[in-house]
């Protein structure tokens, strides 16, 4: 059986949070910035960081 990291836990629930407010830019027909897919994917790559789950760096939202 898989163990869970509760300490992970509501870092990966801003994270995907953060992703779901920004599902537009990742639609095929939308035309994002490298600015917004860079972002989308440093949200993706949080769990890779050496700090996670403690110590995170978030990335920064991109202006619209």
């Amino acid at each position: 059986m898989e163990q869970i990291d509760i300490d992970a836990m509501p870092v990966r629930y801003k994270r995907d949070k953060l992703l779901a407010e920004t599902d537009t830019w990742g639609l095929a027909d939308y035309p994002a910035t490298s600015e917004q897919t860079a972002y989308r994917q440093a949200l993706r790559d949080i769990t890779n960081q050496a700090g996670f789950p403690n110590n995170i760096t978030w990335p920064q939202e991109p202006s619209a």
